[in-house]
């Protein structure tokens, strides 16, 4: 009987480790050629000053060194093939004579480029770790990378640029990779519908086209509300772009300044064109970032999926490409945004190629698409971002929509059935539309007349005085709005019109 399970666990163990596939860990150490840049110290490869049976390898962080000014490179012997499988890429650090409470409040984070054949094929953000002298493990799932035979890692801080430093001397070991463990795959929070485009969408910042005319507002209103600043966005869509226009009221928006566009003024945009949406978890290959700050170009686009995917979306040299607008308005600002279908299936495995997107790309009505919008409000007085509006995820989720696509929305694709009874069954009728200078709305026993902008705030109101009420719009700025109707009975009719 002990034989057998003798047996029964040595292959469990080698099943174990057929699973397990080690990049370094650093016990021969004429393995590996480390090579590192600005440090005073150069890293290397040393005994772990707890255990002299156990080589790590060593690097002292300078005081004043940012997350940039210096880093390690590691090259391995030979390459390191990996299955399919391994998809979770772990390693070990220790830090050791840094200062605690700068540790403990800040948090020290590693950044990590996997090579091959000379080129980056992933890159990440570990977690955080926030004490000395204790060995933690980071681990990074949904890594997708045929093989690697070089890695580079910079210390940092959280706010990706080092301060306050964190200096002191950071141990490293046993980098590898394993299978991860299977996540749960969980339904959009909320879906909402987005209609096909029935027209062109011209990018000028101004929601114009008839496809926006019809499209549905949904206000971007989860998080911390407040000093006026507010949010909404509608989509529609055609068989190569998903559209968005994103309004904004901001007492002070920032413009854009070429710097840390995650926090300031704009959006990060979330997509899965999968719906696959993971719980507590996120698809670093799959599920892609779009960050669009206001008053960027399109050198600015940053779109994270594993690899940073700029050329991907934003290269105009392509047939298909991510184009967005900013536009101010007297009281905040819009952002026009295409989005092309193709680029949502790279998967740095076998789609990971600008022909290879086009050739996978299989969208088509019907289709749901997990989606997240998080608006960004930046305070330059303090340097930091300091209202954060989403969709449909909230403050309180733990972690948040950029770790968690679990609380995510959804984005159904639905064609253009309907549009020409969008006017409440026409029970209530609003004409010119466009308006320049004054509309009129009719609505048996009509009681009052409110309109608001796209972020749901009343900008005008007026009581009627008969089922004909002339309404005064020459102060209202150019844009679209949505005109209610109530009658005596406390029945409300929305129609949206175009100030022009």
């Amino acid at each position: 009987m002990k034989k057998v399970l003798f047996t029964l666990s040595m292959l469990l163990l080698i099943a174990v480790a057929a699973k397990t596939q080690t990049v370094a860990d650093f016990q021969t150490p004429e393995n590996y050629a480390i090579s590192s840049w600005t440090f005073t110290t150069p890293a290397a490869i040393t005994d772990d000053p707890a255990d002299a049976n156990n080589k790590v390898l060593m690097v002292v962080k300078d005081a004043g060194l940012g997350t940039w000014d210096a880093g390690v490179w590691v090259k391995l012997a030979q390459s390191v093939p990996v299955t399919s499988g391994n998809k979770r890429f772990v390693f070990k650090m220790k830090a050791s004579g840094v200062n605690a409470d700068s540790l403990a409040k800040y948090g020290c984070r590693i950044y990590v480029k996997l090579w091959a054949e000379g080129a980056v094929k992933q890159e990440f953000w570990s977690e955080s770790i926030t004490e000395n002298d204790t060995w933690v493990e980071l681990i990074k799932d949904n890594i997708g990378v045929p093989a690697v035979d070089s890695f580079t890692i910079n210390v940092g801080g959280w706010d990706n640029n080092n301060n306050p430093p964190v200096p002191g001397t950071y141990y490293f070991d046993d980098f590898k990779f394993v299978a991860p463990p299977s996540i749960p795959v969980v339904p959009p929070r909320v879906v909402v519908p987005i209609k096909k485009a029935v027209d062109a969408i011209e990018f000028d910042g101004m929601d114009i086209e008839d496809s926006w005319y019809y499209a549905d507002i949904h206000e971007v209103n989860n998080g911390n509300v407040n000093q006026g600043y507010a949010a909404s966005f509608m989509g529609t869509w055609d068989d190569n772009y998903l559209y968005l226009f994103l309004t904004v009221t901001d007492p002070n928006p920032f413009l854009y300044d070429g710097t840390d566009s995650w926090k300031k003024d704009g959006t990060q945009l979330y997509v899965d064109v999968r719906n696959k949406l993971l719980l507590n978890s996120i698809d670093n290959m799959r599920q892609h970032q779009i960050t669009l700050p206001y008053g960027g170009a399109q050198s600015d686009i940053s779109i994270w999926v594993g690899i940073q995917l700029a050329p991907y979306y934003a290269d105009s040299t392509k047939s298909l490409y991510l184009k967005y607008f900013s536009q101010s308005t007297s009281n905040g600002y819009n952002l026009e945004i295409r989005i092309p279908w193709a680029p949502m299936y790279f998967n740095n495995e076998d789609v990971n190629t600008y022909d290879a997107c086009l050739a996978a790309k299989t969208i088509h009505q019907g289709d749901t698409l997990g989606f997240e919008v998080q608006m960004n409000n930046y305070n330059p007085a303090t340097g930091n971002r300091e209202q954060i509006l989403t969709w449909s995820s909230t403050p309180n989720d733990n972690p948040g929509a950029y770790q968690n696509s679990g609380v995510w929305g959804g984005l159904k694709l639905v064609g253009t059935s309907g549009v020409d009874q969008y006017a409440s069954g026409n029970k209530m009728k609003v004409y010119p539309n466009p308006v320049s200078d004054k509309m009129q709305v009719e609505l048996k026993g009509l009681r009052n007349v409110e309109v608001y902008n796209l972020v749901g705030q009343k900008v005008l109101s007026v009581q009627a005085t008969t089922d004909m009420q002339v309404v005064n719009t020459k102060d209202l700025a150019k844009g679209m709005y949505l005109v209610k109707a109530i009658d005596n009975k406390g029945v409300s009719y929305s129609q949206k019109i175009m100030v022009k």
